[in-house]
């Protein structure tokens, strides 16, 4: 793995909390990101994804945030999205994955 789109905090928090990139809806820069992230949850059950970064999200970001979630609903985990924009949080509205993931 080369993290080039995934920095986690592991070393300051537990397991789990990552911080979603600021550019990812770029060629296959999605594709990239989910590549990365993915096996990277292995033994996670509740991923955090701080939003801090982005000001926007893109229907690629939309897929990796919900294959993320489809795998850890698999294995009866939860996700948290946090430090979402208002911009964010009306896509994911629209979407309808506002009723599905737990924003703080």
């Amino acid at each position: 793995m080369s993290g080039r789109f995934l920095r986690s905090r592991r070393q300051l928090f537990p397991p789990g909390i990552f911080t979603f990139p600021e550019k990812y809806g770029i060629g296959n820069t999605s594709a990239e990101f989910e590549e990365e992230l993915i096996p990277r949850l292995e033994g996670i059950d509740k991923l955090v994804f701080d939003f801090a970064e982005p000001d926007h999200i893109s229907s690629a970001g939309l897929r990796v945030v919900l294959s993320a979630l489809q795998l850890l609903d698999s294995r009866g985990g939860s996700m948290i999205i946090k430090n979402a924009s208002d911009g964010i949080k009306k896509v994911f509205k629209l979407t309808g994955f506002l009723s599905i993931i737990d924003f703080r």
